[in-house]
């Protein structure tokens, strides 16, 4: 059987495009709160706003008040920022001559849970953004990673973005395919 020629990739960020390390963040944190989180907190992805932070329901300014009022945290928004963005990598995981020319023979996409502190940072920080003129991010479309969210449903999104669904090949950090895409 001949393989399908593939029009578009698709990428997830987190651990694809850039390393994502929670310990770099958390040694930035006050050592109080660093020793909370190590001996009670449970992981941040399990916080009960974590769903409506990546899925845009919340605002920067909000979940770093909520943080700081469940974590006892007194960070300032900024410092926040700072210590949030931390937890990127400084240098991405794929080289920019690769994501370069991919793009001249594909039409990149990215397509990824994320956050607006992340993305403002990621995209200003790092020029491989350029070769990505479709991003889906859950912060403006809701879940779409069916990894996080049971209810997450790229089809939609990435079919509109794309046009050709049958021509998608998935660059993701697990081996599970997206609902309806691989």
């Amino acid at each position: 059987m001949p393989f399908a020629k593939f029009r578009a990739i698709i990428f997830d960020i987190g651990r694809v495009l850039i390393q994502v390390d929670i310990h770099r963040a958390m040694a930035g944190l006050p050592r109080t709160l660093n020793s909370l989180l190590k001996r009670c907190g449970p992981p941040i992805e399990n916080d009960p706003r974590w769903l409506d932070w990546q899925e845009g329901r919340i605002s920067p300014q909000d979940w770093h008040l909520h943080l700081s009022k469940r974590l006892g945290g007194s960070l300032t928004f900024e410092q926040f920022k700072d210590v949030w963005n931390s937890a990127l990598a400084p240098e991405p995981i794929q080289p920019e001559g690769f994501l370069e020319t991919l793009s001249k023979n594909y039409r990149l996409a990215l397509l990824s849970n994320t956050d607006p502190i992340h993305m403002s940072h990621e995209e200003a920080r790092f020029p491989f953004f350029r070769f990505f003129p479709t991003r889906i991010y859950s912060t403006a479309s809701g879940p779409v990673n069916p990894i996080r969210s049971s209810t997450a449903k790229p089809c939609a999104p990435v079919k509109s973005a794309l046009r050709k669904p049958s021509t998608l090949m998935t660059s993701r950090p697990t081996p599970r395919p997206l609902n309806g895409l691989a």
